[in-house]
């Protein structure tokens, strides 16, 4: 039996009465600060049309002869904290501004970024941005810099040739930690929220906090705790991690993640624990969830989060090649509520 012919854009131009220049137009899309080439009419005409003759654009054909494939790549940890979920949902918001799609790469361990830093030279995106960056090493962010592509990062710092999401994270983490002396903490923990990595060097919250508090808090006794995971919690490892910390004098628990801060943070509670009395807790990324907890929880991150400068831009570096990197600042501060 012959194949049924594919109705092509030249179809639909025909059925619309209108140009096939009209019709690449509707199926392109147009960016929204540039001149619409066809009215509102037109362009629901040609979908109407399109929709008759059950016409869908071949995607590989348009980004051959194109040179775009319309898609942003975002290269992420996984699990994905509340905080890059906040980030992903404004980057899908600007995405479909502009007439884009967001594709993600997820990693556990780091040799997975092989295999996504083979797709991105090959051209599967034609913007890039990196959740967690700063944590990868220098190796890593070096192939990151060397990719063909407009890429976005979230780091405080890095190789040149790329546009920069900083947080100054380490400013925030130096204000909890005089919080809690003068609060008359003896134990810190730190508890790692991160279920790639056994070694806590690697993170570089942990490593900000180890060396401020040996620089300027050198009586504490600081540890890390390693085998928390945020993620997948369970009543056992909670409770084997806060009978350990609840036998140390005046402890108190700076956590990576607000995911695990507040599941401590309700553990304790549950165990008569009064936090912040017995035990102070601390989070990172101002998760909704800390103003849910009870008490509330003390967090460090961006009070309004508002990323939509930085993926703008690199959708217009996109659009016009000239446009230079940058670096866009959205400090972290401590945000002091009731558990600590």
């Amino acid at each position: 039996m012959a194949r049924e012919r594919r109705p092509t854009q030249a179809d639909v131009a025909a059925h619309a009465g209108v140009s096939s220049a009209t019709v690449s137009y509707v199926v392109r899309g147009q960016r929204p600060n540039r001149r619409a080439s066809a009215s509102p009419e037109i362009v629901e005409r040609v979908r109407q049309a399109m929709a008759e003759l059950n016409y869908a654009p071949h995607w590989s054909g348009r980004a051959l002869r194109s040179q775009r494939t319309r898609l942003l790549a975002v290269v992420t940890y996984s699990p994905l904290t509340p905080w890059a979920e906040e980030l992903l949902s404004q980057l899908q918001i600007v995405a479909r501004r502009n007439n884009l799609e967001v594709i993600l790469l997820r990693h556990g361990p780091h040799e997975d970024i092989q295999g996504h830093l083979v797709l991105l030279r090959d051209g599967l995106a034609d913007a890039v941005v990196v959740i967690g960056f700063q944590d990868l090493g220098v190796e890593l962010q070096a192939e990151f810099a060397k990719l063909p592509t407009p890429t976005l990062v979230h780091a405080e710092g890095g190789p040149r040739g790329m546009s920069y999401l900083r947080q100054e994270e380490r400013g925030a983490i130096r204000s909890a930690l005089e919080l809690l002396r003068g609060e008359g903490v003896e134990t810190l923990q730190f508890v790692l929220d991160d279920v790639r990595r056994t070694d806590p060097s690697g993170s570089s919250r942990f490593r900000w906090a180890a060396e401020d508090t040996k620089s300027a808090w050198p009586g504490v006794r600081f540890e890390p705790v390693r085998q928390f995971d945020g993620a997948h919690p369970t009543h056992a490892a909670a409770a084997a991690l806060l009978e350990g910390v609840m036998a140390l004098p005046s402890p108190a628990l700076l956590c990576s993640s607000d995911r695990s801060a507040g599941t401590l943070l309700w553990a304790a509670t549950q165990r008569g624990i009064r936090v912040p009395d017995d035990l102070r807790i601390i989070g990172m990324g101002n998760a909704p969830l800390g103003l849910m907890t009870y008490p509330p929880l003390t967090t460090l991150g961006v009070l309004e989060p508002d990323y939509t400068a930085a993926m703008e831009h690199l959708v217009s570096r996109v659009e016009e090649p000239d446009v230079q990197p940058a670096p866009f600042d959205f400090p972290w501060e401590l945000i002091r509520r009731e558990s600590a």
